[in-house]
């Protein structure tokens, strides 16, 4: 911490050795141990973005890392609790006794002042916190662990409303994000709460795990025994017939592979009790990949089995290949399968299933341990498995693992999480990050060239677009590329006055993808990909507003730049993303003219003669607009027409817009 802060608290992170170190001034500064025990400094958390100085929030009291280091828990003397991600993201707060200009209850000083305190349980779902107001008392916030893919969700617009666009798992409960509301506004995602069955969750409470299918149809939940399915078209729960069954494995993982349910499992011949500890020497002796159909499960219809010589780190799959990593820090194990199944993938069947191995490869590396994995995405279909994977490690280091010559190359730092896929604008696919950078886009292919040549991605790529911005209290959780929005959840807090407690909910957000997208690809030079792109989404939610924001910015940007600049600019650079180039993109759309009239409204009219000398005379608009029978638009081009081609032309245009609408019986436009 800087030399002028006393330090009050301090945590070291369990597994990615960040330590937080808590100050009289209200501040939180995370470091980076690494080691050799050198150490660099990450961020610096604070809530003065909230309007909390050092002396309204007062001190650091305590603070609290989960078991698996990426979230912590911030005790404020005066301004309550809040949980933030080690990338400096705000999940909860809870401002006991409103913070500001409150009169704290607690003693200060000495031996004789209160001490609070923080304690998660070993899920990272509770924390429990002793009041402020009376320190014997202890708080209990339940949180939901989000189910993060590293490929995006590709649910159709039509099926938003039958299929979640992202999922949480809570203790006893999945919490699902549609993406439409009841009346199909994606502009209002909506958050259901989906119950696990009350039989699994009394003999199996906690839930621990949380698995989504590519086309979140189906949902796998596992707690400390067994696991449970459930399909969102037929709305109903699957579990084990026998609960000897259930009680005889223990689920460390889940991954969906096609139709098929993978579960990492250990097997156990009892259910231990409350104060036993679980971790054996048994246990890394009899780990093994377990697939079962989604329709049974049961014993009679296990597929296949596959053991393994530990706990996989990370898992993912594609189709029908399956990554798998373990190992610890100094060395990486990779494994590539391909599960095989014989016979049709039917309940009156009775398919097998067998387990290739495709690939192993053992690498030493002092890297941290990695915690997502994803197979490099390509457009082909079929044919043979993936020859590398995206790995991010525990420090947040993105990696290019070759699975040919086992050599893993750095790619990008900072990252908390990422979506890689193919997408159908793109050649070879899209990469997108959140971390400290917020959100990136990456064309892997571009990617894969700075890969070869020992590269870091980090100099290279674009600065964030500001669309891409969430606020520091909304955490991004799926990719939707069909419609083409980000969900993210953030915290809504309500007071409840009977108790003078908090009433906590979390809230779903959306961020439209077009309009950044289309950016992206113009400053690539991809013209005709953008061009597709737009025209595939002509009926996605927010299309008008998109196209609208995206003339505006290129406009914003060229208007304060000099027309020498300009000229300069486009001789010199290979990007698209300029006014003649947006213009040319959209003009055939026959939403145009409200695009333009919208932004026209938005500017300063000493610019329109910039945005109009590109898109045309306002008159020639003005008739299209009347050809297209949108009055209300072509009225809003009646002052653009009088300022800029004259009065005389602007009283034409409002005579014939006067009889077309009292023609069509459009009275009340007539009035105005």
């Amino acid at each position: 911490a800087p030399r002028s802060e006393v330090i009050t608290s301090v945590a070291l992170s369990p597994m990615s050795h960040a330590l937080a170190i808590g100050t009289q001034c209200g501040n939180v500064h995370l470091y980076a141990i690494n080691a050799d025990l050198s150490y660099h400094k990450l961020r610096t958390l604070s809530l003065a973005e909230w309007g909390y100085t050092g002396q309204t929030s007062g001190v650091v009291q305590a603070i609290e890392w989960t078991e698996d280091s990426k979230v912590m828990a911030v005790l404020w003397e005066k301004a309550g609790l809040s949980v933030w991600t080690s990338f400096g993201c705000r999940l909860m707060y809870h401002l006991e006794g409103r913070g500001r200009g409150h009169k704290s209850h607690t003693r200060e000083g000495g031996s004789g002042g209160a001490k609070r305190v923080l304690c998660w349980s070993p899920e990272g779902l509770q924390l429990l916190a002793n009041s402020k107001e009376d320190p014997s008392k202890l708080l209990t916030f339940s949180f939901a662990r989000v189910a993060l893919n590293s490929t995006p969700m590709h649910a159709s617009q039509n099926t938003m409303l039958s299929v979640p666009a992202a999922c949480l798992l809570g203790d006893d409960r999945v919490l699902c994000i549609f993406g439409s509301d009841v009346v199909g506004n994606t502009e209002k995602p909506v958050l259901q709460h989906l119950m696990l069955p009350q039989t699994y969750v009394a003999a199996n409470w906690p839930a621990k795990e949380l698995a989504v299918s590519r086309d979140s149809t189906d949902i796998a939940v596992s707690g400390e025994r067994g696991v449970v399915l459930y399909n969102m078209k037929q709305k109903r729960w699957r579990m084990f017939g026998d609960v000897n069954q259930e009680a005889e494995i223990k689920c460390h993982s889940l991954t969906w592979v096609q139709d098929i349910i993978m579960l990492c499992v250990t097997s156990c011949k009892k259910r231990p009790s409350y104060f036993e500890d679980p971790s054996g020497q048994h246990v890394q002796n009899s780990v093994q990949l377990r697939f079962y159909p989604k329709y049974h499960l049961d014993a009679t219809s296990l597929l296949v089995t596959k053991r393994l010589n530990s706990v996989p780190r990370a898992m993912n799959s594609h189709e029908n290949c399956i990554i798998v990593l373990s190992g610890e820090i100094g060395k990486l194990e990779a494994a590539v399968l391909r599960v095989v199944v014989e016979g049709k993938l039917d309940p009156s069947a009775r398919p097998k299933a067998r387990v290739e191995i495709v690939k192993e490869v053992c690498i030493v590396t002092m890297r941290p341990v990695p915690i997502t994995v994803s197979f490099v995405p390509s457009p082909a279909k079929g044919g043979s498995a993936p020859k590398a994977c995206i790995i991010l490690h525990m420090d947040g280091q993105l990696c290019h693992l070759d699975l040919e010559t086992g050599s893993e190359k750095g790619i990008l730092d900072k990252v908390e999480h990422f979506w890689a896929d193919s997408w159908e604008s793109f050649n070879k696919g899209l990469m997108w990050t959140y971390g400290a950078r917020g959100i990136n886009i990456l064309d892997i292919e571009r990617v894969l060239h700075l890969v070869c040549e020992n590269k870091m991605v980090g100099t290279d790529i674009q600065d964030t677009d500001l669309e891409l911005e969430f606020d520091k209290e909304v955490y991004p959780l799926s990719l939707c590329p069909n419609i083409n929005s980000i969900v993210g959840i953030s915290q809504h807090c309500s007071n409840i006055p009977s108790d003078r407690s908090h009433g906590f909910s979390p809230m779903p957000k959306t961020q439209p993808l077009l309009s950044p997208l289309v950016r992206y690809l113009l400053n690539q030079g991809a013209k005709e990909e953008a061009r597709k792109l737009i025209s595939r989404s002509t009926r996605h939610p927010h299309f008008s507003h998109s196209l609208e924001w995206l003339v505006f910015t290129v406009l914003e940007k060229e208007y304060s730049m000099l027309e020498a600049e300009r000229e300069i600019k486009g001789a010199n650079n290979k990007s698209l993303y300029t006014l003649e180039g947006v213009i040319d993109l959209i003009q055939d759309f026959s939403i145009f003219v409200d695009v333009v009239v919208r932004v026209a409204r938005k500017i300063d009219p000493v610019h329109w003669k910039l945005l109009f000398s590109q898109s045309g005379k306002p008159c020639a608009l003005f008739e299209k607009a009347l050809e297209y029978r949108s009055y209300s638009t072509a009225a809003g081009f009646l002052v653009i027409v009088e300022t800029i081609e004259g009065p005389d032309l602007g009283q034409e245009c409002a005579l014939n817009l006067l009889q077309e609408t009292l023609q069509e019986g459009e009275y009340d436009l007539t009035g105005e």
